[in-house]
C-alpha cells in the first residue's frame, strides 16, 4: 500500500514510522527541510506517550535526549508550595514522565531504527 503523510512534525513522523513498520510504502512531506530543528519548546511525555514511543522503537533515544520528571510541584503566586505529587505514573510503573525539546523528539523519531520484519530502511532514509 502506498501512503502519503503530509506534515511531518511529531505526529506525522510517528504515523509514518507506524505505517512503514506494517509494510506500507510511505512518502513523508514536510514544509521545512529540517522539521526538527531547535524550534518550539519543551514538552513532557507521560507514561502512556512513552509506551507509544516504545512501540515505534524510539523510547530509548527519547529518554536519553530528555530527562525524567518524577514529581510535579505546584506553587501559589506568592511562592508557597501547594502540593507535590508523583508525575503521571502508577505505583510500580518503571516509566517516568520525560521532558525534552520538541525538536529533539522529532529527531529521535526520524532516526528510529527499523524493527526486524518491518521494512528495510530507517525513517531517516525517507
Amino acid at each position: 500500500m502506498e501512503v502519503v503523510v503530509a506534515g511531518g512534525g511529531v505526529s506525522g513522523t510517528a504515523t509514518a514510522i507506524a505505517l512503514r513498520r506494517i509494510g506500507s510504502d510511505v512518502t513523508l512531506y514536510e514544509t521545512h527541510p529540517d522539521p526538527a530543528g531547535q524550534v518550539g519548546a519543551f514538552l513532557s511525555l507521560a507514561s502512556n506517550g512513552l509506551r507509544g514511543l516504545k512501540a515505534l522503537g524510539c523510547l530509548d533515544q527519547v529518554r536519553q535526549a530528555g530527562f525524567a520528571v518524577t514529581t510535579q510541584r505546584m506553587w501559589s503566586g506568592t511562592g508557597r508550595l501547594l502540593a507535590e505529587v508523583p508525575r503521571g505514573r502508577l505505583s510500580g510503573d518503571p516509566l517516568h514522565s520525560t521532558t525534552l525539546m520538541r525538536g529533539s523528539l522529532v529527531e529521535c523519531c526520524v532516526s528510529a531504527p527499523p524493527r526486524p520484519g518491518y521494512g528495510s530502511s530507517p525513517a531517516a532514509d525517507w
